[in-house]
């Protein structure tokens, strides 16, 4: 197998591993809003519920407080087998004898390191997105708490309304949450691993998912070779599952396999038209995108600028009048 191959399906174990980290937050928060139910149920009273607000306060914090060390935990543990991983595919792949990075510079671009989602997101770093969340869920249970008292619910309607914030609004956020920083932390351990044996690599290469969830921001980059330490690195959006693989210097590389591996572009369009609506079908003007891309042969990665944004349908017919005559697109359509 290449290298690529090799990275490819430890991101495929990644991700199996994360559903069920993701799988144990989800618990947390689900034990901790059935906690807070049961003690709005036993107050008795909303006047006695208003007596009890600073205990349901330091009971969230600290449900929350675990939630946040156990995840810092996992993670963490989480870069030390991405690191013994890189290590050893890299060893058996070069003709170079690695020395071993201490973890420690690893945790620190871990844990310091700013997420890089593009997406007009602000550049939080990992306890930051953390503390984010929890803020978020802690306002989520004080507002079904306020709304219910001002509304006049009984103190059963309201502790249902605390449960059901597990399905509503707990489940997808612990899963993007998980997820995102998973994949921050096994792309910070990849770049610190590259950055300290720049010698050997000619670049690093964006590696996308190649299915319909794959976001044109990903799919556009898949495949471009990027200089070790410089660009992008995933993940470049809330559930990003892209990757970055070092590409080793053809007199570094003892092993001399290259990945037989076709970039998203190309990739995509050779799948059923049906699989390319799918993909285009949840961007906005879905179906002209794809006539671009299909008919006008417009790359993928020319459907959003630099910083990640995706063009308007407008601004492409602008930018690329030539591919828009050809995929039949007027400027009134």
């Amino acid at each position: 197998m290449s290298i690529v191959d090799d990275y490819i399906q430890r991101q495929i174990l990644t991700q199996r591993y994360i559903n069920t980290l993701s799988k144990k937050y989800l618990a947390q928060l689900v034990a901790m809003n059935e906690m807070v139910a049961r003690m709005i149920t036993k107050a008795g009273s909303t006047v006695r519920l208003d007596a009890i607000r600073r205990d349901i306060e330091f009971a969230i914090g600290q449900s929350l407080a675990k939630f946040n060390t156990d995840m810092i935990e996992d993670l963490l543990e989480l870069g030390a087998q991405e690191l013994a991983f890189v290590s050893s595919t890299i060893a058996v792949n070069s003709s170079v004898l690695l020395e071993a990075i201490a973890f420690e510079k690893i945790k620190e671009a871990i844990m310091e390191s700013p997420l890089n989602l593009d997406l007009g997101t602000s550049r939080l770093t990992l306890g930051q997105a953390l503390e984010e969340f929890e803020v978020g869920q802690a306002k989520a249970i004080r507002q079904v708490i306020f709304d219910g008292t001002v509304t006049g619910q009984n103190l059963k309607e309201m502790a249902s309304n605390v449960r059901d914030l597990s399905e509503t609004r707990s489940k997808g956020q612990v899963d993007a949450l998980t997820r995102t920083l998973s994949n921050h932390t096994t792309s910070q351990t990849r770049k610190e691993f590259a950055v300290e044996y720049n010698s050997i690599f000619d670049g690093e290469e964006w590696i996308a998912v190649l299915d319909s969830r794959t976001t044109l921001l990903c799919s556009g980059r898949d495949g471009t070779v990027y200089d070790v330490g410089m660009g992008p690195y995933p993940p470049a959006h809330w559930n990003c599952r892209s990757l970055r693989v070092p590409v080793i210097k053809s007199n570094f590389d003892d092993q001399g396999k290259q990945a037989n591996r076709e970039n998203f572009d190309s990739w995509l369009r050779d799948q059923p038209k049906s699989f390319q609506a799918e993909f285009f079908g949840d961007k906005t003007k879905g179906k002209q995108k794809m006539d671009l891309f299909a008919k006008g042969e417009l790359k993928l990665e020319n459907f959003r600028d630099e910083s990640g944004r995706e063009y308007s349908i407008d601004e492409l017919k602008l930018l690329y009048s030539d591919e828009a005559r050809k995929a039949n697109l007027q400027n009134g359509q």
